[in-house]
């Protein structure tokens, strides 16, 4: 396997400054630097992604072989307790899921791939089959260019504090391996081709401990999986279900994206 050669810049998209990575066939990580983001401007919230990593992202899920690691910003623009929503959101929203408080970031994980790539919902986590119903579960399948991919959800959230190399480690090492084993045990009529790794984060220095994990984990390990990390921000909601947030469906389509930058 060829070595790895990272180059040290800013993971997080800005107004001014974005970075995306891509895996390349050589085996090396190639790091590029760009000013154009998107912007997905809601009533509710603003997105944020280089335009490079929203390209990497479709070819990654395009094409079997490749892979992508995109970092993408969340930032609720009022405080609300009702979010205007997509209806697939609100499905997962109010659908019935495995258990756990995950609920908030994985409607809004679905909200976020909506806008970002387009993609429909096709089954909640309990519609999803398995060959055995205790089966290691994803959250969500989605439709994207007539074919279907798993989401996973999850949140590099340290209560204690400071989000740490060893955190990133733990945490990128199981998802990825849940990720496998539902992959492998997902009934034919609803087997997907990837899956997509959705990591919700308001710790600023979690991207760039992710991605230096992730870069040098096990190629079989992440072969199949997209990954994406969200860093927000003032949505501390995300991280439990208190129910002090809810979600509506929105009446209308939910907003384009803006290209802005030099």
């Amino acid at each position: 396997m060829a070595s790895q050669a990272v180059m040290k810049m800013p993971l997080v998209p800005t107004d001014t400054q974005d970075v995306a990575f891509t895996k390349q066939n050589t085996g090396t990580i190639v790091t590029s630097t760009h000013t154009s983001v998107a912007l997905w401007a809601a009533p509710d919230f603003v997105l944020r992604c280089p335009l490079l990593s929203k390209f990497q992202i479709t070819a990654a899920l395009d094409n079997q072989a490749h892979r992508a690691f995109a970092v993408t910003t969340f930032e609720p623009v009022r405080h609300t307790p009702l979010y205007q929503l997509s209806a697939g959101a609100t499905k997962i929203f109010n659908d019935p899921n495995a258990g756990g408080n995950s609920i908030n970031s994985e409607a809004f994980s679905f909200e976020v791939l909506q806008r970002l790539i387009g993609v429909r919902l096709l089954k909640s986590e309990m519609e999803i089959q398995y060959v055995w119903a205790e089966w290691k579960k994803t959250d969500f399948t989605v439709s994207f260019d007539a074919r279907i991919f798993g989401v996973s959800v999850t949140r590099a959230y340290n209560f204690r504090g400071t989000f740490t190399h060893q955190d990133a480690v733990q945490l990128l090492t199981k998802k990825l391996y849940g990720v496998n084993v539902s992959s492998a045990g997902v009934c034919e009529r609803d087997k997907w081709t990837k899956q997509i790794l959705h990591i919700w984060t308001p710790h600023p220095e979690a991207p760039e401990l992710l991605y230096s994990v992730y870069a040098n984990m096990d190629e079989e390990l992440k072969s199949n999986t997209v990954v994406i990390v969200t860093l927000s921000r003032n949505s501390n909601w995300l991280y439990r279900n208190d129910g002090t947030v809810t979600v509506a469906q929105t009446a209308t389509q939910p907003a384009s994206s803006i290209s802005v930058g030099a």
